[in-house]
Protein backbone atom coordinates (compact mmCIF):
# COMPACT_ATOMS: atom_id res chain seq x y z
CA UNK A 1 0.00 0.00 0.00
CA UNK A 2 2.57 2.37 0.70
CA UNK A 3 5.03 1.17 -1.91
CA UNK A 4 1.45 2.11 -4.30
CA UNK A 5 1.00 5.65 -2.75
CA UNK A 6 4.34 6.56 -3.06
CA UNK A 7 4.58 5.75 -6.93
CA UNK A 8 1.39 7.79 -7.31
CA UNK A 9 2.59 10.65 -5.63
CA UNK A 10 5.57 10.51 -8.06
CA UNK A 11 3.92 10.33 -10.83
CA UNK A 12 1.46 13.41 -10.07
CA UNK A 13 5.12 15.58 -10.35
CA UNK A 14 6.38 14.48 -13.39
CA UNK A 15 5.87 15.51 -16.76
CA UNK A 16 2.58 13.46 -18.67
CA UNK A 17 5.18 11.46 -21.30
CA UNK A 18 7.51 10.70 -18.29
CA UNK A 19 4.88 9.58 -15.92
CA UNK A 20 3.64 7.04 -18.66
CA UNK A 21 6.64 6.20 -19.38
CA UNK A 22 7.36 5.07 -15.84
CA UNK A 23 4.19 3.35 -15.85
CA UNK A 24 5.21 0.66 -18.61
CA UNK A 25 9.00 0.24 -17.26
CA UNK A 26 7.30 -0.36 -13.75
CA UNK A 27 5.98 -3.83 -14.68
CA UNK A 28 8.92 -4.58 -16.65
CA UNK A 29 11.74 -3.75 -13.37
CA UNK A 30 9.11 -6.04 -11.09
CA UNK A 31 9.78 -9.30 -13.01
CA UNK A 32 13.41 -8.46 -13.30
CA UNK A 33 13.54 -7.98 -9.47
CA UNK A 34 11.18 -11.26 -8.98
CA UNK A 35 13.62 -13.15 -11.51
CA UNK A 36 16.55 -12.26 -10.16
CA UNK A 37 15.74 -11.74 -6.25
CA UNK A 38 13.16 -14.63 -5.90
CA UNK A 39 13.96 -16.94 -8.50
CA UNK A 40 10.99 -16.55 -10.32
CA UNK A 41 11.05 -17.87 -13.88
CA UNK A 42 9.97 -15.98 -17.62
CA UNK A 43 9.32 -17.74 -20.30
CA UNK A 44 10.47 -16.92 -23.44
CA UNK A 45 7.00 -14.62 -24.52
CA UNK A 46 7.39 -13.13 -21.31
CA UNK A 47 10.85 -11.53 -21.85
CA UNK A 48 9.69 -10.96 -25.42
CA UNK A 49 6.85 -8.63 -24.20
CA UNK A 50 9.61 -7.62 -21.78
CA UNK A 51 11.68 -5.90 -24.75
CA UNK A 52 8.79 -4.82 -26.60
CA UNK A 53 7.54 -2.50 -23.64
CA UNK A 54 11.19 -0.71 -22.85
CA UNK A 55 11.47 -0.50 -26.88
CA UNK A 56 8.38 1.36 -26.86
CA UNK A 57 8.95 3.19 -23.64
CA UNK A 58 12.05 4.35 -25.32
CA UNK A 59 10.59 5.24 -28.15
CA UNK A 60 8.21 7.59 -26.79
CA UNK A 61 11.13 9.16 -24.71
CA UNK A 62 13.64 9.87 -27.29
CA UNK A 63 10.41 11.83 -29.24
CA UNK A 64 9.58 13.67 -26.32
CA UNK A 65 10.57 17.58 -27.26
CA UNK A 66 11.13 16.86 -30.95
CA UNK A 67 8.10 18.95 -31.76
CA UNK A 68 9.13 21.96 -34.20
CA UNK A 69 7.87 24.98 -33.07
CA UNK A 70 6.60 27.29 -35.54
CA UNK A 71 8.39 30.10 -36.72
CA UNK A 72 7.06 33.68 -35.75
CA UNK A 73 6.75 35.87 -39.01
CA UNK A 74 8.28 38.94 -39.81
CA UNK A 75 6.29 41.47 -38.25
CA UNK A 76 8.33 44.24 -39.87
CA UNK A 77 8.64 46.25 -36.42
CA UNK A 78 11.90 47.27 -35.63
CA UNK A 79 14.14 45.80 -32.56
CA UNK A 80 14.02 48.09 -30.19
CA UNK A 81 17.80 49.73 -29.90
CA UNK A 82 19.43 50.34 -26.20
CA UNK A 83 19.12 54.16 -26.04
CA UNK A 84 15.57 53.36 -26.57
CA UNK A 85 15.39 51.40 -23.63
CA UNK A 86 17.67 53.89 -21.12
CA UNK A 87 15.23 54.59 -18.42
CA UNK A 88 16.21 58.26 -17.58
CA UNK A 89 15.75 59.38 -20.98
CA UNK A 90 19.29 60.88 -21.95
Amino acid sequence: MVAYLAGAAAVQRLSAAVAGAVAYVEVVAACIFAWILLGETLRPNQILGGVIVLAGAFVAQSSVGKVASPEIPDSGIPEPRAADLDPAGI
